[in-house]
């Protein structure tokens, strides 16, 4: 086990980097992301091919992502960037975008659980505890697996930031995140999680300052999914969007998993990411009177509310209030797993429509209102198929076949590049549209966008392609279309 550091109490500070718009393009700007870039590249170029690649444009420090089929590359300009992009053999170039943690704890020793309470987790603890079955990844600092309230409900986990087996938590924010969903209750110590008898899946992919890249985290999800996770917990986030991070999570709900991440609390409307995804279920913080807590986002974006400050487990084996999107999330991820057990049949999709019909109205500006566990167990077990006996379930399809390409047309005037293109169809489901110029990533787009105007395009020409995405992460290319603006911008003459 490596030394231990220090425990911090206090959050990192905002990092720029955060709130970049989108997947990385011309436009934005590289430098507040460290100059880190996800490169994947077409299975058929060789080694060779790569390495040279890599020494023409000056890149450094490159690290392989096995998991997210990718390579990190720290390169030195935006134009380096751009001239990999264009470059036969290269799938995608984007930002390695950071996340962080989104909330911090107070007030020590807090005296009570009012969130359980208000909830009606009480009510649903005398229908279910939960499945020893059900794993809930807790996707964040590590995890203090010597916690006596934690200690025996862990799995193995894995540490993403230093890559070894040890996902030990320097910094205390993940410890507090596993005591909100599934602390050990009824032992006569400390506190009780949402799921009393799901287990623990400690996976690091945030370090000591709690801040940790796309790259990682996207690592992180698939590994969840392969490796048991039922559900799994981001109590992280940024403004910014992410191919590689999105098709991560689309791939982990495509395998049956629950996804749920945090808000934010910058008090504010503006999407974070990986809760704004597609099936995520994204968590606002409320507060004992069914109020928003002042600093939690909102919006129409919004799943469910829940209880945004909780008693839970703390570094060092003590406990401690923990406020935020952050402590709201695990809430919801730990009562979502109670009423999940293996071979149940319930899909993701499933449960997470019965979580928004279920909530309790609260006035709140998004559809769900207030997580209400005792309405989300007595629907979802009344409405889950018994588990067929041992041995006898089907194994699970994996989805292979890629979406119908989409056809790709442009027009271009002063203002900028028109593009619009068919819309694809999928066996199973479209997860988005990416759309890339000069092998770029421009924009991620739902999908049930079939156009966009590209404003931000320089002089001369450019080659761009829609890629339709599944929610299996199959994936199929448009054609390419080359346009040519003559301006730099909108409205120069």
């Amino acid at each position: 086990m490596r030394p231990r550091r220090p425990f911090l109490l206090l959050l990192a500070p905002t990092i720029l980097a955060a709130t970049l718009a989108g997947p990385w393009s011309a436009d934005a700007a590289p430098q507040a992301t460290g100059l880190r870039f996800i490169v994947q590249y077409d299975r058929g170029l060789s080694t060779a091919a790569r390495i040279d690649l890599e020494s023409q444009i000056g890149a450094a420090n490159a690290q392989d992502f096995p998991l997210i089929d990718a390579r990190v590359l720290h390169l030195p300009s935006q134009q380096a960037a751009e001239a990999l992009g264009r470059s036969p053999g290269v799938r995608l170039v984007e930002a390695d975008l950071p996340r962080r943690t989104t909330a911090t704890p107070n007030d020590y020793w807090w005296p009570s659980q009012w969130g359980p309470v208000k909830t009606g987790s009480t009510t649903a603890w005398d229908q279910t505890t939960g499945d020893p079955g059900t794993v809930i990844a807790i996707l964040d600092t590590g995890v203090e697996t010597a916690h006596p309230d934690l200690s025996d409900k862990l799995v193995k986990g894995w540490d993403f930031v230093n890559n070894d087996s040890d996902p030990a938590d320097d910094h205390g924010h993940g410890t507090f995140a596993a005591g909100v969903a599934a602390a050990q209750a009824n032992n006569g110590v400390g506190v009780a999680g949402y799921c009393w008898s799901c287990r623990i899946m400690p996976v690091k992919v945030l370090g000591a300052n709690g801040v940790g890249y796309d790259s990682v985290i996207a690592s992180a999800v698939r590994w969840s999914a392969d490796n048991g996770a039922r559900v799994i917990s981001m109590s992280l986030g940024g403004t910014a969007s992410s191919t590689t991070l999105s098709s991560a999570v689309a791939y982990a709900i495509g395998k049956g998993v629950v996804v749920a991440a945090a808000a934010g609390n910058d008090s504010s409307t503006t999407v974070n990411y990986p809760a704004g995804y597609s099936g995520v279920l994204a968590v606002a913080a409320t507060n004992s009177q069914d109020g928003l807590y002042s600093w939690s986002n909102h919006g129409s974006w919004i799943t469910v509310g829940a209880p945004g400050c909780n008693y839970s487990t703390g570094p060092l084996g003590a406990y401690n209030n923990f406020c935020g999107t952050s402590s709201a999330t695990p809430a919801v991820a730990g009562a979502a797993a109670a009423v999940l057990r293996p071979g149940d049949g319930l899909t993701p999709q499933a449960v997470r429509q019965a979580i928004v019909a279920t909530a309790a109205p609260i006035g709140a500006d998004w559809p769900g209102g207030r997580l209400d566990a005792a309405a989300l167990t007595g629907a979802l077990l009344s409405a889950a198929p018994a588990p067929p006996p041992p041995g006898s379930a089907p194994e699970p399809t994996l989805d292979t076949t890629p979406p119908t390409s989409p056809v790709l047309t442009s027009k271009a005037n002063k203002t900028g590049i028109t593009l619009s293109w068919t819309a694809s169809s999928d066996n199973v489901g479209l997860a988005a549209y990416l759309v890339t110029r000069d092998g770029v990533a421009l924009s991620q787009l739902s999908p049930s966008t079939t156009s966009l105007k590209d404003s931000g395009a320089t002089a001369g020409s450019h080659a761009y392609q829609v890629w339709a995405v599944d929610t299996s992460s199959n994936s199929a290319a448009s054609n390419t279309v080359l346009a040519a603006v003559s301006t730099t911008g909108p409205g120069r003459k």
